[in-house]
């Protein structure tokens, strides 16, 4: 029995100690339900050993977590392009200020509005998390959304008040949103 490390080539989250027969033939998809993509076998300093647990899963970020937590909600979208998810937490990544993915306004038909890629009508993630989140202005809150932030989701990301930091896991054509949060002096990290 051979021991590895692997990440999902898609995800990117997900950390974990694989025992298998032959080391040239691991596990060749992401045990996540949801992801099912492609495995990449690694080779870890010693150092990320330190941090296996018992179990032999790696003890993940807060940040990963997060960003895990916007992928799931993401799959309530009903958007048919794109599956957008969001989650604000607070800056000491103890709490779930507001979640949200894009689709159509509650009640409302569950689809877009149009086929029209940029204008189905479907409400942006972002803008439901921020609908959602419950906190103050003045709470330090940090904001994981799946995809880059639009220049428009941008602007409500700055007016909900409060936030320090913007992830995102994939990149967008049009990085306008970015520019927006940089000028409010808002950071922003790629996962």
């Amino acid at each position: 029995m051979k021991a590895a490390f692997y990440k999902c080539t898609v995800c990117n989250l997900h950390w974990q100690r694989l025992e298998f027969d032959d080391r040239d033939n691991p596990p060749v998809t992401c045990p996540r339900l949801t992801c099912g993509s492609g495995l990449q076998v690694l080779t870890l300093p010693d150092e990320r050993e330190r941090h296996i647990s018992h179990s032999g899963l790696c003890r993940p970020s807060f940040e990963a977590i997060f960003m895990e937590m916007a992928h799931s909600i993401a799959l309530r979208s009903t958007c048919a392009r794109l599956h957008v998810g969001c989650v604000i937490a607070g800056a000491d990544y103890r709490q779930v200020l507001g979640a949200g993915y894009n689709g159509n306004a509650s009640g409302l038909e569950n689809g877009c509005d149009s086929e029209t890629p940029g204008i189905c009508g479907c409400l942006h993630g972002e803008e439901n998390a921020i609908i959602n989140c419950r906190a103050e202005r003045a709470h330090p809150k940090v904001v994981f959304c799946t995809d880059m932030p639009c220049k428009m989701c941008a602007k409500r990301l700055i007016n909900l008040g409060g936030v320090q930091k913007v992830f995102y896991k994939r990149p967008y054509r049009l990085t306008e949103g970015i520019d927006t949060l940089a000028k409010a002096r808002i950071e922003v990290v790629q996962l």
